[in-house]
């Protein structure tokens, strides 16, 4: 020791300091970290996963002929055929049983737009924005992940 007190006392609080911090780090190092994970296992695992999800069957709606908004006296309308991806495949049961109510989602969404908006590439992509949310609505549960357009022909 040095032999003045206040010196002796902060030496020892820093010595005091090193042995825990490394006591800490023993710890962690040999007991709180997790063990390294196996990459092989998990790009399986993620390969697995992604299979699983690109084999859920798209669900066919009937083709629709709609009525569409327009300014002028000459009447449009759009003839259309409709994929609805599910989410998973445990909802292709619940999607199709409430078909009545999605086909009427699909009229009444469609009505309401004009054929300028829907003769761009933008108007599609709203269109298909407003439908997946509002068929997810009529479900009352998020079950659609996407509306794929098979024939979209306006006149």
């Amino acid at each position: 020791m040095t032999g003045k007190k206040s010196l002796d006392n902060i030496l020892l609080a820093l010595n005091l300091l090193l042995i825990l911090g490394g006591a800490g780090l023993y710890i962690y190092a040999l007991q709180i970290k997790p063990p390294p994970t196996n990459l092989e296992e998990e790009i399986g695992d993620l390969n697995a996963a992604t299979i699983a999800q690109t084999n859920i069957p798209a669900i066919e709606l009937p083709s629709m002929t709609v009525n569409l908004t327009s300014e002028r006296a000459k009447l449009n309308y759009l003839n259309v055929e409709i994929f609805l991806v599910p989410l998973n495949k445990k909802l292709v049961s619940h999607i199709q049983n409430h078909n009545a109510e999605i086909t009427s989602t699909v009229i009444e969404t469609a009505s309401a737009m004009s054929p300028n908006e829907l003769a761009t590439v933008s108007g599609k992509i709203l269109l298909a924005e407003k439908l997946k949310n509002r068929i997810n609505t009529v479900l009352r549960t998020k079950s659609i992940q996407r509306v794929l357009f098979t024939k979209f022909v306006i006149q």
